[in-house]
């Protein structure tokens, strides 16, 4: 695939066929190091760009981008593009670098202009509203979700699991997401992050969701990342700055009965089973479980917490007796999903009582 890149139009591809495109891109470069270093490969270099740039392969876009500048192969367009790449990678001294050059060379240069204005009011909004934090190791970047990642998000919310597992809006189309994105900043509880790989770009979101000194942890990784450890990683970074800075004693999380890597990933963090059984209307079984690990029963803090931040989730209390909790915990094990406007009482055929 790598030798067969060159003669293919650098048109979009379809979501399910990014991956391999970013994949067929690397390999391309790996077959030819001399491809970012001799000068007679500028056609390659141009092809491979516009590969890059159709995929919003954003580390790539970037290599190349700087390796063609050295050359002087990049027209203003393509510098803009570079510059559009480095922002979205968080490298916004290169950013306002490139930008300048373009509109010092082309004053009005339209899309420059468009770039600067944009840059100039994410960093003021994101500044008053404290959402300039980045987290960040040597392979990952956390980074607030904001309206310029609209792109990259689409690319991973086109697989129609994304919706079931992480419980996310189905998006009509970008302004219903854009809304969405708005009302999260506007409630302003929420520390929701994009997930950006040095190598491989944006390739999902983790998010906290606090009241007082407990959060509700979510977190979802495109198709093609998965199983590779990058989400558990990210989730260990936010966890350990919420603590260390924000003050976050402890936090939740609900994951699907049959989402067994969740709960897998989730245990390699540090969370664990509460036992807790939780349901909400017209929904599958649910695990609630907690990070860190401590001695103790949390029924009271776990109803309380999930009551003010997410009412839909019913905790069911250990007040209800042992003959009822016991059809409960049976109910739940057995993957019985309550039915939408029911009550527990109807469903289970016992007074089960909910606090």
């Amino acid at each position: 695939m790598a030798h067969f890149l060159p003669h293919v139009s650098a048109r979009p591809p379809v979501p399910e066929q990014r991956g391999a495109r970013l994949v067929a891109l690397r390999e391309q470069l790996h077959d030819m190091p001399e491809l970012l270093e001799a000068k007679w490969h500028a056609d390659l270099r141009g092809h491979l760009f516009a590969h890059a740039c159709a995929c919003d392969d954003w580390p790539l876009v970037a290599h190349l981008g700087f390796a063609m500048d050295a050359f002087g192969e990049l027209s203003p367009d393509a510098l803009c593009r570079v510059a559009e790449a480095c922002w979205r990678m968080g490298d916004i001294a290169s950013t306002v670098d490139l930008l300048r050059r373009v509109l010092l060379q082309t004053p009005r240069h339209r899309q420059a202009v468009l770039l600067s204005d944009g840059l100039h009011a994410w960093f003021q909004a994101s500044r008053r509203a404290g959402r300039d934090i980045v987290i960040d190791d040597d392979t990952l970047s956390l980074q607030p979700l904001e309206h310029h990642h609209v792109d990259d998000f689409r690319w991973h919310y086109a697989d129609p699991s994304m919706i079931d597992l992480c419980c996310l809006p189905d998006f009509v189309d970008d302004d219903d997401w854009h809304d969405w994105l708005d009302e999260i900043h506007q409630e302003g509880d929420q520390a929701l992050f994009g997930i950006w790989h040095r190598h491989w770009g944006f390739m999902g979101c983790v998010s906290l969701i606090f009241s007082g000194d407990l959060g509700l942890f979510y977190y979802w990784i495109g198709r093609d990342f998965r199983g590779a450890g990058h989400g558990p990683r990210a989730a260990q970074l936010l966890l350990e700055h919420a603590r260390t800075e924000w003050g976050m004693r402890a936090c939740y999380a609900k994951v699907y009965a049959h989402n067994h890597p969740s709960l897998r990933a989730l245990a390699k963090i540090g969370f664990v089973h509460t036992g807790i059984p939780i349901l909400r209307a017209g929904a599958a079984p649910e695990h609630l479980v907690r990070w860190p690990e401590a001695d103790g029963v949390f029924d009271e803090e776990a109803w309380s917490f999930l009551q003010k931040i997410d009412a839909t989730t019913q905790v069911l209390s250990l007040a209800a007796g042992n003959e009822a909790l016991s059809h409960c915990r049976h109910a739940f094990r057995r993957g019985v999903v309550m039915p939408a406007g029911g009550s527990l009482s109807e469903m289970l055929g016992v007074d089960c009582h909910v606090q």
